[in-house]
């Protein structure tokens, strides 16, 4: 059993993104763990990336997609 395995079961669910893995160094983290990670806030972090970078320009390491992409 490791660290993870062992403190999982007390965590609150989220993450640290400074923590995850990101696509170009190790493996991807997928959508479903960038959206645990932002938690209630990914709605909206959607759409303020739609606004300020539609075309996704900015889209290494824990990428949140524009609204208009989900």
């Amino acid at each position: 059993m490791d660290y993870r395995d062992t403190t999982h079961p007390y965590s609150a669910g989220g993450a640290y993104t400074n923590f995850m893995r990101d696509e170009g160094f190790m493996r991807d983290e997928g959508r479903d763990r960038v959206k645990a990670t932002c938690g209630p806030n990914y709605g909206r972090l959607t759409e303020v990336k739609a606004q300020c970078d539609p075309d996704n320009v900015f889209r290494i390491n824990h990428n949140i997609l524009p609204s208009r992409h989900r």
